[in-house]
């Protein structure tokens, strides 16, 4: 993903504002991660903004869209990617007001294998998780 299929995406200043504040968390959450611990750090990601409404489709599509792009340009500096991409839209997703959970586990048992996802409605979301029975879950919030 380049700059230029960012810019694509970009069709009105609310999807501008929306990916600055995408790409913007997603550079934070190192210094988050560092900061507060796991669980605090999932406890202010997770909080529902206004209480339980009705998710907007438009909305969540557009978090989508603009999150994978986000994360195409973050992944290019070889960070931890899975983490990262699952926190921000497990975040944004929540305040959108959509059934959203995030997981994290173990490939093979492997403690050097680990992965993050997230479920909509009790289904990986934005995964390729053909192999899932490998994985061993190790923690959920949602």
């Amino acid at each position: 993903m380049n700059l230029k299929g960012c810019c694509r995406e970009i069709s009105r200043p609310g999807d501008l504002w929306l990916f600055c504040r995408l790409t913007g968390l997603m550079a934070l959450m190192p210094v988050l991660l560092r900061a507060w611990s796991l669980p605090t750090l999932l406890r202010v990601l997770g909080g529902r903004r206004g209480g339980q409404r009705e998710p907007d489709r438009r909305q969540w599509q557009r978090i989508i869209r603009l999150g994978r792009r986000a994360t195409g340009l973050y992944a290019r500096l070889g960070r931890h990617i899975c983490l990262m991409r699952s926190l921000v839209l497990f975040h944004f997703l929540q305040r959108a007001g959509l059934d959203v959970h995030i997981h994290f586990g173990l490939i093979n048992n492997d403690p050097k294998l680990g992965h993050c996802w997230v479920s909509l409605e009790g289904e990986p979301f934005l995964e390729n998780l053909d192999h899932a029975q490998d994985y061993l879950l190790l923690y959920s919030v949602g």
